[in-house]
């Protein structure tokens, strides 16, 4: 776990990226031959800069075979939600209809 992060509103940030730990964290993840990662900024799904400035900075020089960055998740759960919701709406309309 490193520094970073923003609170809910994705304005203020709790703390700065720190670049020299980033670095640091590489390279143990690297010494110990770590294959996958999980980048993930607090409300990242709201501000993804220091998420998107942790990975990219690191990027050429560590190379995961598999990498997941929590803004991703968080854009596609959202997607997923709001259809789930739609779907509720739809079904909620259609039984009344049939009551």
């Amino acid at each position: 776990m490193v520094s970073g992060g923003y609170e809910f509103d994705g304005k203020t940030e709790i703390a700065p990226v720190d670049e020299h730990e980033i670095r640091s964290v590489v390279e143990t993840i690297k010494n110990n031959d770590v294959r996958n990662i999980v980048v993930s900024g607090v409300f990242s799904p709201v501000n993804n800069t220091q998420e998107q400035k942790v990975y990219s900075a690191n990027n050429h020089s560590f190379r995961p075979k598999s990498k997941l960055l929590l803004n991703e998740v968080g854009k596609v759960l959202r997607q997923f939600l709001l259809g789930c919701f739609r779907l509720q709406v739809s079904f909620t309309s259609f039984i009344q209809k049939l009551v």
